[in-house]
């Protein structure tokens, strides 16, 4: 029909024009597949530029995911190894413990003096407070905190820190022990709803340890039952020292092993 309409409006010219297209259908027909092959691709694909529209379009129609930073806690933390030197430290605190834990037993009267060991309960802060011995009788409660240091020991009541100086040469700081005790009866003084006066703070070394600095008087060497002994004005009565005593072993949760698990990440973080 187009060469047709062509023939009339274009007589002169209508064969040079079918004689063109004819060359060009003959040109490319070898080709058809391809042609053909080519569009449809193509046409599924779609072209550069519109690929590049349709790809901005979805970023704004979709929010930009972008990857989450690592949620704390959020996976279970492997638990730090421990050095061969801290090992030996807490290998060699539990041995001053329980010497300290069996010269109190054995050497207070048991009807008089009840003791109670490895104290674990809130601190009055949002964590957990571990005293190594409480004592309770009639005459006060005695707070004992064990130290099962070897060497020259530097440091006053009132520092933050003391050194321990070894025979080796080497140094290591450490939390002044009275100071750490007194924050031990600020809990016990909470907990139990008495006055810190109630309380006395014993530190005990019970290694070869020995104050430089001079002597500090809540410092004491060996076993501390003859000091404690030596307190004879009675502070309660018989009915009060039980109440004491039951509500201090009810409220410890140095058997609750999440709650020891705790306290350790606490002393941890504290450290590092």
């Amino acid at each position: 029909m187009l060469f047709t309409l062509l023939k009339v409006s274009l007589p002169g010219s209508i064969a040079n024009l079918e004689s063109l297209v004819s060359q060009v259908i003959a040109a490319v027909s070898p080709y058809w597949g391809l042609i053909v092959a080519v569009l449809v691709v193509k046409l599924i694909v779609g072209s550069p530029k519109r690929r590049r529209r349709e790809k901005r379009a979805l970023q704004k129609r979709t929010p930009t995911l972008r990857p989450m930073g690592a949620r704390r806690n959020a996976l279970p933390q492997l638990p730090r190894e421990k050095s061969a030197r801290e090992r030996a430290r807490e290998l060699k605190g539990e041995e001053g413990e329980l010497a300290v834990q069996s010269a109190l037993i054995q050497n207070l009267p048991y009807e008089d003096y009840q003791t109670v060991n490895n104290v674990l309960i809130p601190n009055g802060k949002g964590g957990l407070t571990q005293i190594d011995h409480v004592v309770v009788s009639s005459f006060g409660i005695f707070v004992v905190e064990t130290k099962n240091w070897a060497g020259w020991v530097f440091g006053s009541g009132k520092d933050k820190n003391w050194t321990v100086t070894f025979r080796d040469g080497g140094k290591s700081q450490f939390r002044n022990p009275v100071r750490q005790n007194h924050r031990h009866i600020e809990a016990l003084s909470e907990l139990l709803k008495l006055p810190q006066t109630d309380f006395c703070n014993l530190v005990c070394f019970v290694g070869s340890a020995k104050l430089k600095s001079g002597p500090v008087s809540e410092v004491l060497h060996g076993d501390p039952a003859q000091h404690i002994s030596s307190f004879g004005y009675p502070k309660f009565a018989a009915e009060k020292v039980r109440e004491i005593l039951w509500k201090l072993l009810l409220s410890t949760q140095s058997g609750n092993p999440s709650a020891v698990a705790a306290h350790r990440k606490q002393v941890e973080r504290s450290a590092a």
